[in-house]
């Protein structure tokens, strides 16, 4: 039997083409792109929650019910192979349920969005149902889309209308290969006198291949120098990475991560400035939130600066941030401890320290005992600039940005007689009767939650016979100014999810006018605070977001003059953190 090629070819269409090739792009659509239906009601077994997944958006692939979740979390955490993983954790009494989570943080910001929908329906008293869908679509999604578009096009006009132009436009899309331009004497100049002339240093620490090293976050304006701090038979392996853009500092690591200091010195030497440290893993950062925590350890005028995140753990891990009852931040805990209650939340250390270099080496020194050459942890540094006197504050990474995320639904969502604000009344250094009475009548007038009144014995029964028992009394010595004093009632609010209005310490009468209308202008604006001031601008009283308040109090720095935590501080560190704030005078009430 003859065989023809050419007979062959001429019974080939483009069909034969076409076809298997739309095939194939339907199957990367369809194990390409998720979609998750998730509804959830209020029944009498608690909250249920109902979870679907669609592949091709909608042809179903199973659905799963969950019934008495009681809160949600999101995690992000590493995985076996390193990479950071995202997700949003559902949490009954006894399970917990994962929704979804991907490698190499995609999807975060959706994840973010379904976290807190989820969060704010927990939360909102007022809500029985809730119902929302959420696309996720991988890169083998968007192929499976262009190539489908190319196979149909094949099939209706052929190879030549359809597949040569889109290769041409593609070839013009890709630019030509280029070499790297060899540098120039005067480039190296250029480069080693950046490093030289910043006023920022870093060193990270890559002793282990636990710490995901991206150096280039650190590469703000002001960075100077970047030294990677590694173990000598690793040096070679991180230049081959990374280059001749960053110095090596060899480190055998027996004095522990404070021997940092000590192999650093001579790289630091005639070096005024400001270090940042990475002393271990980290959350997953940008150059924004690097910048960020650098701009607060200037802005707070800080000698030591911590980046810190908030943990919900039942087990505390390593690195829990230790207060006195001033609120100063005196030490990082070295050891893992269990959690003292349900739902609690803990100030934790996140890999990050920013230091004033002009009395480093005095704290450092001030750690060991002479002569000693035991291990020291870099975070005992906390503890020596607590007891040199020096300011030690907190970065607190996210937590701001999410909060400012569910202040934004709550303003939307809810409306005051709805149980969405909660009151704190402060008394503690001036006490008028008439003006306490008014100034409490007006704050039930727009159904508070609950209402906390910080006050000191010597008021405590006056108070108890105008309020009745209808609030809870802190009592309080009043001696460290009313940011101290609103601090003691953290605990009472730290679970609330809503508006705060907290009244201060003088004797001017809040009407129930002024309440009504500042916050209306708090929701209608979706500020997160919002004050009223007199005509000489003394402050009657703040509305605020709850989570953001106790933020921002908690950062108030002690005045040096008066010795007290003013209230007055928190409007300069919410404006610092870009949150919406409004300003309104009573002559614009009346």
């Amino acid at each position: 039997m003859h065989f023809d090629p050419t007979a062959l070819l001429k019974k080939i269409n483009f069909s034969h083409f076409g076809i298997p090739a739309l095939i194939i792009s339907l199957a990367f659509i369809y194990y390409g792109q998720t979609r998750i239906g998730i509804s959830a009601v209020k029944d009498s077994d608690g909250n249920v929650f109902y979870v679907k997944k669609y592949f091709m958006l909608l042809i179903p692939s199973g659905s799963e019910k969950l019934t008495n979740i009681q809160k949600a979390r999101f995690v992000t955490e590493n995985n076996s192979d390193k990479e950071l993983v995202s997700t949003v954790v559902l949490l009954s009494a006894r399970f917990e349920n994962r929704i979804f989570s991907s490698l190499s943080g995609q999807f975060d910001e959706k994840k973010r969005n379904l976290y807190n929908d989820i969060s704010f329906f927990l939360t909102d008293e007022t809500r029985n149902e809730f119902s929302e869908s959420y696309v996720f679509t991988y890169k083998s999604g968007w192929y499976g889309y262009i190539l489908s578009l190319l196979s149909v096009l094949f099939l209706i006009y052929g190879p030549k209308k359809s597949i040569a132009p889109a290769i041409e436009m593609l070839q013009k899309l890709i630019p030509e290969k280029q070499t790297k331009p060899k540098e120039t004497k005067a480039d190296k100049e250029e480069k080693i006198e950046k490093r030289k002339n910043g006023q920022l240093r870093v060193i990270i620490s890559a002793m282990d291949n636990e710490t995901i090293l991206i150096p280039s976050i650190f590469d703000i304006p002001e960075t100077g120098a970047t030294a990677l701090m590694c173990p000598e038979n690793k040096k070679s392996e991180l230049v081959s990475k990374f280059g001749d853009d960053y110095d090596y500092l060899i480190f055998d690591g027996k004095r522990g991560t404070a021997g940092i200091l000590k192999c650093a010195q001579e790289w630091l030497k005639d070096f005024n400035g400001y270090l940042m440290i990475q002393s271990g893993p980290m959350p997953k950062l940008t150059k924004n939130n690097i910048a960020g925590f650098y701009k607060e350890h200037l802005k707070n005028d800080s000698d030591c600066t911590i980046l810190t995140t908030e943990c919900g753990d039942k087990k505390i891990p390593y690195g829990k941030v230790i207060r006195n009852v001033a609120n100063r931040i005196i030490k990082i805990s070295e050891t893992e401890e269990n959690c003292d209650g349900q739902d609690q939340t803990y100030e934790i250390f996140a890999g990050l320290l920013c230091f004033n270099t002009k009395n480093l080496y005095k704290v450092y020194n001030s750690l060991r005992t002479t002569g000693s050459d035991k291990a020291a942890d870099i975070v005992r540094m906390v503890e020596g600039y607590y007891k040199n006197g020096s300011r030690v504050n907190t970065f607190m990474l996210n937590s701001g940005n999410e909060a400012e995320t569910h202040a934004t639904a709550v303003s939307q969502k809810q409306t005051p007689g709805k149980k969405s604000f909660s009151g704190i009344i402060i008394t503690t250094e001036k006490f008028s009767p008439g003006a306490f009475r008014r100034s409490f009548e007006a704050l039930n007038s727009v159904s508070p939650v609950s209402t906390c009144i910080i006050t000191t014995s010597e008021y405590e029964g006056m108070i108890r016979e105008l309020a009745g028992d209808n609030s809870e009394l802190i009592i309080s010595d009043g001696h460290l100014g009313d940011a101290d004093d609103v601090l003691k009632s953290y605990d009472k609010f730290k679970n609330f999810n809503g508006e705060v209005i907290v009244i201060p310490d003088t004797e001017n009468i809040v009407s129930d006018k002024d309440l009504k209308y500042t916050i209306s202008k708090h929701l209608e604006n979706s500020n997160v605070l919002t004050i009223l001031q007199d005509p000489a601008g003394k402050v009657l009283f703040y509305c605020a977001n709850s989570f953001q308040f106790f933020y921002a109090v908690k950062k108030v720095n002690r005045d040096e003059e008066t010795g007290k935590y003013s209230l007055s501080g928190i409007n300069d560190i919410l404006i610092n953190d870009k949150k919406r704030i409004q300003i309104i005078s009573t002559e614009e009430i009346d």
